[in-house]
């Protein structure tokens, strides 16, 4: 069987006990999850978990040899990622992706490395498996030497239209639900594309656009309403809670706006 490992880049150059904030790499399960359904042994190696450093994963990718190495990149790492991809000693194709990809993919091109390597821009957990599998029906939108830039928007047929069928086996995210400093159980639930349940608590978000009264009891009960969604949802991890609160959530708001008690 063949091995895919996928690394959720590092954010330091050496090893380091650095407390960074932590959100599970969503967008990675997703692609792992897609990889193992075509068959392949997929390794998900989170080296900002874990608190690795460059030339760490290049000694476990050496050690583990896999046919394939997917990374992700973000502008305060880009040095780091490059880095990796140039020196890495084994021979295996290597896939690029992250938002920030779509920006610098050009210069992604002049990176030096013996390595075929597939620039991924937009969402990966379907085109991916395809090129693994030699049948992507998709040409690349630009190429130089053995480097293939890839896009996937709303054009492509690896778009996916609708992420409620995308499915994520959470086995890959370790350690997923923490003990925060309240002593409740979290877990994060953002991913780039959004809130990774098919809830509406993703109104919460529009409090931000909105300037809301003081000292009235209608914004007291609002408010309210609006800290026991959040701390429903982060403290019960139960995505049918979730639902139903953030439902109530954005009624209350509609509600609140229709009677001038939020002021747009």
């Amino acid at each position: 069987m063949k091995k895919f490992v996928l690394i959720n880049s590092p954010l330091f150059w050496e090893r380091t006990n650095e407390e960074e904030e932590y959100l599970s790499p969503l967008g990675l399960g997703y692609i792992a999850t897609y990889l193992k359904k075509v068959g392949l042994e997929v390794l998900l190696l989170d080296s900002v978990k874990e608190r690795l450093g460059v030339e760490d994963i290049l000694k476990q990718v050496s050690e583990i040899k896999p046919e394939f190495v997917g990374i992700n990149v973000f502008t305060q790492n880009y040095e780091l990622v490059q880095y990796i991809i140039e020196k890495m000693s084994i021979q295996c194709e290597c896939f690029v992706g992250g938002q920030v990809v779509k920006s610098i993919y050009e210069t992604i091109l002049d990176w030096k490395t013996s390595n075929k390597v597939n620039i991924i821009i937009g969402e990966g957990e379907l085109i991916i498996p395809a090129i693994v599998l030699e049948n992507c029906k998709e040409k690349p939108i630009e190429h130089l030497d053995n480097k293939f830039v890839y896009k996937v928007d709303r054009n492509s047929q690896y778009f996916p239209e609708d992420i409620s069928k995308i499915y994520l086996d959470r086995s890959f995210l370790k350690n997923e639900i923490i003990n925060n400093h309240y002593g409740e159980k979290e877990a994060a639930i953002i991913t780039s594309r959004g809130c990774a349940y098919d809830c509406a608590c993703s109104g919460c978000l529009l409090i931000v656009y909105f300037q809301i009264k003081r000292k009235s009891p209608v914004n007291d009960a609002f408010m309210g309403l609006f800290f026991y969604t959040c701390k429903t949802n982060y403290k019960e991890v139960d995505v049918q809670k979730m639902r139903i609160n953030g439902c109530a959530f954005v009624q209350f708001f509609v509600f609140f706006l229709k009677t001038g008690n939020i002021v747009p």
